[in-house]
């Protein structure tokens, strides 16, 4: 049991070195849209709290139009997140990819 238990933390370490900036970018993004639907949700209202979705969720019980928009609003904003980061990413790795270059061609490192 111990050498699964190795292998699986071993292998979700190599995952988290390779996929760092997407696993971040996605979580950014989803927590922030989250965040930002509960702050909207103070001043309108409608959105239920952790708990309450957790009984819902548990019982049984059919989510309202309410909780719906509000879930598809934060799925928006969660792609356009990751949309804008990506974005960003891709523009910061090219510039820093430009500083590393000679004014000759090759790379100085």
């Amino acid at each position: 049991m111990w050498i699964i238990i190795g292998i699986g933390a071993l292998s979700c370490a190599i995952l988290a070195y390779i996929l760092h900036d997407v696993m971040i970018i996605i979580s950014t993004a989803v927590s922030g849209a989250y965040l930002g639907a509960t702050g909207v949700s103070y001043f309108v209202g409608g959105f239920p709290s952790v708990i309450d979705i957790y009984n819902m969720i548990k019982n049984g019980t059919a989510f309202t139009s309410t909780i719906w928009i509000y879930i598809g609003c934060m799925a928006f904003v969660a792609l356009i997140g990751m949309v804008v980061q990506c974005k960003y990413l891709k523009s910061d790795k090219r510039a820093e990819a430009d500083e590393n270059r000679s004014p000759y061609g090759e790379r100085m490192v």
